[in-house]
């Protein structure tokens, strides 16, 4: 692995050098590229990314060469497909900055992990944005939302009185907007890197059989969170009186992210529950809690688990209390 006081130009130049790490690097870019021009998979494509980082040690050279791959490829699918230049450049710009920010995540090291992906999420949401505005009035872009309003109003004729001309790409946009502005980019982002992460380290633990970092029962959220939410809260409450809608967003997105660190918190609380447990309970807890949370149940067992977490505050489940 590279040294921390490592050159930028000196850290990229090591992990070129070695031709292991070198190839393992462009066959897990090549995998992930492949993931996301195919669509096979497509929810998974940054965890090839992460496990490349982990191999190599190095963020910018990972970062360099995936970078570099998705723009010739994407230059070279534009050219053909004749797509304009401004679409090209909200492509690269988007899936650049989450290329960055999930490597990073996975292989920084002289941030918090926590904040590491707070920081992500949030630049990984504004890109998103970004992208969405700019292909809002594409003919694919559209097209791509017309479908979603027809999923949508299948769905909802059901139970509700919609008619079909309610439904439209402009609505569904509208709706998109709405929800992601309100912590829903942030916390699909969150969760991406999340999952995307967790499956590259898992990956690494049984390849390469080296452990990374601490283990979930070890995380404790930063000792102020709780007056943070506290906080989003009150202003949340505020602006249900007193009209501010950027306020009304930001407190939207700090709830967010303090939900899902109290969350993780939780899930930690229970892990570490469940393995003082017989091997034989802990396997049938897991198969409990996989139906329960793809159940109509699970929003109901989140809440349970956020406020496990944040219980915490004042009664300590586990024994030590070091900052992961």
């Amino acid at each position: 692995m590279p040294q921390e006081d490592k050159t930028p130009s000196l850290e990229i130049k090591a992990a070129f050098q070695n031709r292991e790490s070198l190839t393992v690097m462009f066959v897990c870019i090549a995998v992930s590229l492949f993931i996301m021009k195919t669509g096979i998979l497509s929810f998974f494509f940054l965890a090839p990314l992460g496990y490349a980082v982990l191999v190599c040690g190095s963020v910018l050279a990972t970062f360099v060469c995936a970078a570099g791959v998705n723009i010739i490829i994407t230059l070279f699918t534009h050219v053909f497909s004749g797509g304009n230049s401004g679409s090209l450049m909200m492509d690269i710009l988007y899936f650049s900055t989450v290329f960055f920010m999930f490597i990073w995540i996975t292989g920084g090291k002289n941030t918090r992990t926590l904040f590491r992906f707070i920081i992500g999420a949030s630049a990984g949401a504004a890109a998103f944005f970004i992208f969405i505005w700019a292909n809002r009035n594409s003919t694919p872009f559209g097209a791509f939302l017309n479908s979603m309003a027809e999923a949508a109003l299948t769905v909802l004729s059901s139970s509700t009185s919609y008619a079909r001309n309610e439904m439209t790409a402009d609505s569904v946009l509208m709706m998109i907007e709405n929800v992601s502005l309100r912590g829903g980019a942030l916390a699909s982002m969150l969760f991406i890197f999340f999952l995307n992460r967790h499956i590259a380290v898992t990956l690494f633990l049984y390849i390469k059989r080296q452990k990374y970092g601490r283990r979930i029962t070890e995380f404790f959220a930063p000792v102020n969170t709780i007056w943070v939410l506290s906080g989003a809260l009150a202003v949340l409450i505020l602006t249900g009186i007193v009209s501010v809608e950027i306020l009304e967003i930001i407190a939207w997105n700090v709830l967010t992210v303090c939900a899902i660190i109290f969350l993780v918190q939780g899930f930690g609380i229970v892990t570490f529950i469940c393995e003082k447990r017989a091997p034989a309970y802990r396997f049938l807890m897991n198969i409990v809690f996989i139906f329960v949370m793809l159940s109509p149940l699970g929003a109901i067992a989140a809440a349970a688990i956020v406020l496990l977490g944040i219980t915490e505050n004042w009664y300590s489940f586990r024994i030590a209390k070091d900052n992961p």
